[in-house]
């Protein structure tokens, strides 16, 4: 059985090594700050509890895409962006709680035990954002309370808050509740943390937690296909409210670099497909 979704302690060289490939090169004083923060969170109860459901790997591939999207900001706003893109990529996730796929809920056997797992599903993911942005602001607070540290200079009261209301809601779409369309930090995350899916280890990670081995090709294809029919899946939810602006009629994209990274993503995936049952594609 495969264990890649299972969080692993890195060496301080792989930890380093991973915050360093996120951070673009202008934000290279963000570094040791992040490193330091990332170092702090990886404990047994936090991201390397058996039920965070992830390698680290991804907290710093969720950095990669808000710090893509980040830099689409005017460059006065591009240093309190940066920090709390790494703010909220580190802490999004540090309040672990078991996940109930629907696939399980809806493997159930009888209507009685559906309903009492898809209520479980729901108080899980609430306990997992609610308690989370809880921690993340004790956290937070800490970090500011440190002299001559980025987080004491950039980090405002308000940015805390925002950070933290984020984190509170950042799971809501997963349990049928859109994102407030005013709330740009809200839908720059949750785009940050979805593009995960359809990562080749984002893929490989799914196939891990249902026990199907993440190198079978046909199994990643199929995993893949499912992910990508959740993304279409979550646009449901918005369909009655036509203040959100998104960039395809399919999708919850709201930002351009969101938006390009998922193409992009498909892209590779299409070109995985295609390679793997030896046709070329030329479109």
């Amino acid at each position: 059985m495969s264990s890649l979704h299972v969080p692993v302690m890195p060496s301080p060289e792989y930890r380093r090594q991973l915050i360093e490939k996120a951070l673009p090169g202008n934000a290279a004083w963000l570094v040791e700050s992040m490193d330091h923060l990332f170092q702090m969170l990886l404990t047994s109860d936090m991201l390397l509890h058996p039920e965070i459901g992830n390698p680290i790997e991804h907290h710093i591939i969720v950095l990669k895409h808000l710090v893509a999207i980040v830099e689409e900001k005017p460059y006065d706003y591009c240093r309190e962006a940066l920090l709390m893109a790494g703010c909220l990529a580190l802490l999004h996730d540090i309040c672990p709680t078991p996940k109930i796929p629907r696939e399980v809920i809806d493997a159930a056997t009888d209507e009685e035990n559906r309903k009492k797992l898809a209520a479980q599903r729901i108080a899980n993911r609430r306990t997992h954002m609610h308690e989370g942005a809880r921690i993340a602001r004790d956290i937070l607070e800490e970090m500011c309370a440190q002299e001559e540290s980025p987080f004491d200079e950039l980090l405002s009261h308000q940015a805390i808050n925002d950070i933290c209301r984020a984190i509170s809601i950042h799971d809501n779409p997963t349990i049928g509740i859109p994102l407030p369309n005013d709330f740009t930090l809200a839908h720059e995350l949750r785009e940050s943390d979805r593009l995960w899916m359809v990562t080749n280890l984002g893929i490989r990670v799914d196939l891990s937690r249902r026990s199907v081995d993440p190198d079978d090709p046909d199994a990643f294809i199929e995993q893949a296909q499912r992910n990508i029919g959740k993304f279409m899946g979550e646009r449901q939810i918005y369909q009655d409210m036509e203040q959100h602006e998104f960039r395809d009629p399919y999708t919850f994209f709201h930002t351009k670099a969101g938006h390009e990274l998922y193409c992009r993503y498909c892209a590779d995936i299409l070109q995985y497909g295609a390679l793997q049952h030896d046709y070329v594609r030329n479109d």
